[in-house]
């Protein structure tokens, strides 16, 4: 199993896990257009699994404003593609993220959007996710 299907994994069981305790959860999944960007709220906790592209951030951001949420309590990015972390450009500077994760897969160093994820995502609160997490 590859560390993509595995973080699928960890986010529905994590998803499940809340639910069963909260006996309510909220998933909303936003039209990032190319990419992913999916919100998860229940007892109070947020969670967002990546956050579309660079540009689709904005939509991340703004529904987020919509819904008065201040904070996210985590986000999980499932791997390092553009289109599933480049919105984190938009929605940190906005949001205060208690909890930063992904699969820790290391990208093209070269590549600068890269080097900058990895500069302003996993510098603060980050843990790289692994099978057992």
């Amino acid at each position: 199993m590859d560390r993509k299907n595995t973080l699928w994994i960890v986010a529905v069981w994590l998803a499940a896990a809340v639910a069963l305790k909260a006996n309510a959860l909220e998933i909303t999944f936003l039209d990032v257009g190319e990419g992913e960007a999916i919100f998860l709220k229940s007892a109070g906790q947020t969670a967002l699994i990546d956050s579309g592209n660079p540009l689709s951030g904005a939509v991340v951001t703004d529904f987020l404003k919509a819904r008065g949420v201040n904070s996210l309590d985590k986000v999980i990015i499932t791997h390092p593609h553009l289109d599933h972390m480049g919105g984190v450009f938009q929605i940190l500077p906005r949001f205060t993220v208690k909890q930063r994760y992904d699969n820790g897969q290391n990208a093209d160093p070269k590549n600068h959007l890269y080097r900058w994820y990895r500069q302003a995502y996993r510098n603060v609160n980050y843990h790289a996710l692994k099978p057992g997490d």
